[in-house]
């Protein structure tokens, strides 16, 4: 127990009667009948010259009224006033001390909900801060890490692209066969496939931050589907059937068995 205010105490009389409740329990003052009291409700008033406390001094007082703060029947405190023995607690009095613990109570109860709001908005402010910085870090690796990929896949775009005009060139053609232009066109074909799938995970990692912190903006448009045609050779080594399922009940759909072309924006 602990006491939260009182008042008609000198300082060193309240500090000693205030270690002396800090290592105590409510059982150490009041029997069990009189806490029975208090928990329904029930206003007490102790004679401590004929019925002092359980196991501790009764520091002076005389005539203790007792009223208990409850907080949804749950008995959260005591709110009490002293005075000589030979003065009687008129019913008045009684039903004041009684409305006074009431407010106490509500007062207390406020001011622990005010703690458990504020506590709750600073860990949230916090969190906050945590995303901002989390998606600072994000940005700027990014872009760290997109940077020399985009230089890498232009370089071997150029290669292939060279290496397409060497194969019209006459004078060379004989020398880059089939085979022989493949072997060099398919692994720098695939550096490039590998660069633009690392370059959509970190697109997808900054799409998932912006949905955890809410801010994830979605951009809306036409689409054209088309069957693609046979010049564009690297394009069934990419695309493949696919299935698009949704976990938010919008349909799904799966595009037919031959590869097909996928592209959206404003038109």
């Amino acid at each position: 127990m602990h006491i939260v205010g009182a008042s008609g105490l000198s300082q060193e009389r309240l500090a000693y009667i205030q270690q002396e409740v800090e290592r105590s329990t409510l059982s150490d003052y009041l029997e069990p009948a009189t806490i029975a009291q208090l928990q329904a409700n029930q206003v007490v008033i102790l004679d401590l010259a004929t019925q002092p406390f359980v196991r501790r001094s009764n520091y002076g007082l005389q005539y203790f009224l007792l009223a208990p703060m409850l907080l949804d029947g749950q008995l959260v405190g005591i709110f009490g006033i002293d005075r000589p023995a030979e003065q009687e607690y008129v019913q008045e009095e009684i039903e004041l001390v009684k409305a006074l613990a009431k407010m106490a109570a509500l007062v207390i109860e406020r001011v622990r909900l005010l703690q458990a709001w504020a506590q709750t908005r600073a860990n949230e402010l916090a969190l906050q801060e945590a995303n901002r910085r989390f998606d600072g870090f994000l940005s700027l690796a990014s872009h760290e890490l997109r940077t020399p990929l985009t230089g890498i896949r232009g370089l071997i775009e150029l290669v292939l692209r060279r290496l397409g005009k060497l194969a019209r060139d006459e004078s060379i053609a004989s020398l880059l066969t089939g085979p022989t232009l493949n072997r060099l066109r398919h692994p720098l074909e695939e550096a490039v496939q590998r660069a633009a799938a690392q370059n959509r995970m970190i697109s997808d990692m900054l799409d998932a931050s912006r949905i955890q912190a809410n801010q994830l903006e979605m951009l809306t448009g036409p689409a054209i589907c088309w069957k693609s045609s046979g010049a564009l050779s690297p394009m069934p080594t990419i695309l493949h059937p696919v299935t698009i399922s949704w976990s938010d009940g919008l349909q799904s759909r799966a595009f037919p068995s031959s590869p097909m072309l996928i592209a959206s924006g404003k038109w």
